[in-house]
């Protein structure tokens, strides 16, 4: 069971990545085009918790590996919070300028 989700959270995590990088290129999101270095970190480290979730369900249990997924998951937690971070500094001043 635990190697479904596993393989779940692999594909679900890999299309964030792409939509990250992809949404990137288009110039989709205002914040993404000033901060471009945020959002080729946050789309990579996607890409890699979706190899580790893949190499999980796959069965790969040693615990060197646990400490390496456990780096990349607040590798991009950290990225996310920085985006909103950074989202949100933005906005304030705009309304604060109103």
């Amino acid at each position: 069971m635990m190697g479904w989700l596993y393989g779940v959270a692999s594909t679900v995590e890999f299309a964030l990545g792409t939509l990250i990088l992809v949404g990137l290129f288009n110039d989709v999101w205002q914040t993404a085009v000033k901060s471009k270095g945020l959002f080729w970190a946050l789309g990579w480290s996607a890409y890699a918790m979706s190899f580790c979730s893949f190499l999980k369900a796959m069965g790969d249990t040693s615990p060197v590996f646990d400490v390496v997924t456990g780096s990349v998951q607040i590798l991009f937690h950290a990225l996310v919070l920085s985006y909103v971070t950074v989202y949100m500094v933005e906005h304030w001043g705009r309304d604060n300028a109103r």
